[in-house]
């Protein structure tokens, strides 16, 4: 894997470090951030746990490819991502849920950084 590979896969592996480490430390801000309330009781526990380890699993997947120069490690992320996209969009068309743009954007974009960087070590090789 490249230098400029490794960047690039790198950006959303610290963007998701960071999101994953503050639905920890400060979930008020980040459920507010996501559109959300924060709950309390099990609710709590469950948007911490559930979103917290969304974020960091993915981040941990990412570094862990980059370090090995292992790119199989991108799939699981990538196919988080794209579902998250895809469930995103069908909440708006099944439930009328506002479309979040900004967010499948960034979950698009991240997975083509991560497909871009699966294909452009295969040439590589």
């Amino acid at each position: 894997m490249s230098s400029i590979t490794k960047f690039l896969s790198s950006i959303p592996a610290v963007v998701f470090l960071i999101i994953g480490v503050f639905w920890v430390l400060q979930p008020g801000i980040m459920a507010e951030n996501f559109g959300m309330v924060l709950s309390s009781g099990l609710g709590l526990s469950s948007q911490i746990g559930d979103l917290g380890s969304y974020f960091v699993s993915s981040a941990l997947m990412i570094f862990y490819g980059i370090y090995t120069n292992n790119t199989r490690w991108f799939y699981p992320p990538i196919l988080i991502m794209l579902l998250t996209a895809l469930f995103r969009t069908l909440s708006t068309l099944l439930h009328d849920a506002p479309f979040a743009a900004d967010m499948i954007g960034s979950e698009i974009l991240f997975s083509g950084i991560l497909i871009y960087a699966i294909y452009s070590s295969r040439e590589v090789k």
